[in-house]
């Protein structure tokens, strides 16, 4: 009766079964997971973002397969700003990257295909690539006091099938920024092998230090790349649902890309009106949440790893960027009967490390080296 894409468990877990007992007793809840801003009391500039949005040139359609000119003239603006010069006809609009992922993946790949993901990471592109009955394998992330790709495991996982390399920049959640010597490696790799590279930078503006030097793929014309990201990170703004596709490629395929992107973001015109007009004026004022978020996150970090220093029991697995942050504790007590504890005497909320695809018990597959 079901089509075997949706051949998956449904069935809750433990701490989300206790998660919602206390919620239904109403216990406060510190939630140390939160990822949606708009829960998480900041001040939003709430003229500027109901005036963007409410703009009288909303009430005309003027569907285009890229998307409006004015917004992806705001989004080529945005990478100015950190010496990116690219054109407005490299990118086309989606309403998230969920769908820019599903786009790309139609692009690239027939059924039974291959993509690789890093290891650890946010579980979702599992389930979109899925979808699009393709298989997923995982490249691992290693740590020695910072993360990076173990590009050797990730060049023997190649094979014919293999059509893409996601790049998630800054990785969620190791908060890891790839550096110039993994991309000319993983350019090799790819040229070598007629393979593209997608690169999700939803969480690019959200460094921790100036001595962080994070970049975009974007004008990475090597291979065939694919830089995502969109106002749900960058201006904080999910409910909004805007993001995009932006495209390089070597001369002799860069129109071909672009003729056949057109075909497939031209079947569902998915992005509305409104929030197309809306892109440059909230792009523009995007350092108002911004800085607000990075305040957040740096006094956060700071109380962290201040408290880390008082422990013999835990290390912190320093990021470099976005919202996360990871503990490996020293002794032998498993990831949810800890998450479980918390919960039930300190109501207190937090995500066990398999949920990231580490192993339940103390981050068993993170390989020091």
């Amino acid at each position: 009766m079901f089509s075997s894409r949706f051949n998956y468990e449904l069935s809750d877990n433990p701490l989300n079964i206790l998660l919602n007992r206390k919620k239904s007793n109403g216990d406060k809840i510190i939630d140390l997971t939160i990822s949606n801003p708009t829960l998480a009391g900041f001040k939003y500039e709430e003229e500027v973002i109901i005036s963007a949005i409410s703009q009288p040139a909303s009430l005309t359609y003027k569907p285009s397969p890229n998307g409006l000119i004015e917004a992806r003239d705001a989004i080529c603006h945005y990478y100015k700003d950190s010496k990116s010069d690219i054109n407005a006809d490299s990118i086309f609009l989606t309403s998230g990257t969920s769908e820019a992922y599903s786009f790309i993946f139609k692009l690239l790949c027939n059924p039974g295909d291959e993509i690789l993901i890093p290891k650890p990471s946010y579980p979702l592109i599992d389930f979109i690539a899925g979808l699009e009955n393709i298989d997923v394998f995982k490249y691992p992330l290693v740590y020695d006091g910072c993360w990076k790709i173990d590009l050797l495991r990730l060049k023997s996982m190649v094979s014919k099938k293999v059509k893409a390399i996601i790049i998630i920049n800054p990785n969620n959640p190791t908060g890891s920024y790839l550096n110039r010597d993994e991309l000319d490696k993983i350019n090799g790799i790819c040229i070598d092998n007629d393979i593209a590279i997608i690169s999700d930078e939803v969480f690019l503006d959200y460094k921790f230090s100036e001595n962080v030097k994070p970049f975009s793929l974007t004008g990475n014309k090597k291979v065939l790349t694919f830089v995502l990201s969109g106002l749900s990170k960058i201006c904080a703004l999910p409910q909004l649902k805007l993001s995009w596709i932006q495209i390089n490629a070597p001369d002799d395929i860069f129109s071909k890309v672009i003729e056949r992107m057109e075909i497939i973001t031209d079947t569902f015109l998915s992005v509305g009106t409104p929030v197309q007009n809306a892109a440059a004026k909230l792009i523009s004022s995007r350092r108002y949440i911004q800085n607000q978020i990075l305040t957040r996150i740096n006094i956060n970090l700071k109380f962290l790893k201040n408290e880390i220093k008082k422990s013999n029991n835990s290390i912190l697995l320093v990021p470099k960027g976005g919202w996360y942050a990871i503990l490996k504790f020293n002794d032998n007590i498993p990831d949810e009967e800890r998450c479980l504890k918390l919960l039930q005497e300190h109501n207190i909320y937090i995500h066990p490390g398999y949920f990231y695809d580490f192993e339940k018990d103390g981050l068993k597959n993170l390989k020091w080296v």
